[in-house]
């Protein structure tokens, strides 16, 4: 956000200086709320494609695969595996 210059004539803001101030005040309001909130809003949205996926809450546990590097040994044995 680029700093803005406000104008007082007499010791006192503008007209324009005033809207200017409270349109400031808004948007810095806007981006604390956006950044106080969109945790929570992630996470509902994972929810809901969670939901859309089949899991039913409670009753099913959903297990994320992830890629092995391709040295590494991520098993103990073939049939426990998960990354093969």
């Amino acid at each position: 956000m680029k700093a803005r210059h406000y104008e007082f004539k007499g010791g006192y803001p503008t007209t324009r200086t005033v809207q200017q101030a409270y349109d400031d005040a808004d948007l810095t309001r806007a981006i604390q709320a956006y950044k106080f909130f969109f945790p929570t809003v992630s996470i509902a949205a994972s929810w809901d494609g969670n939901a859309r996926a089949g899991l039913k809450p409670n009753t099913v546990a959903m297990l994320l695969r992830g890629r092995c590097p391709s040295q590494a040994r991520c098993c103990s044995s073939p049939p426990s595996c998960w990354c093969s």
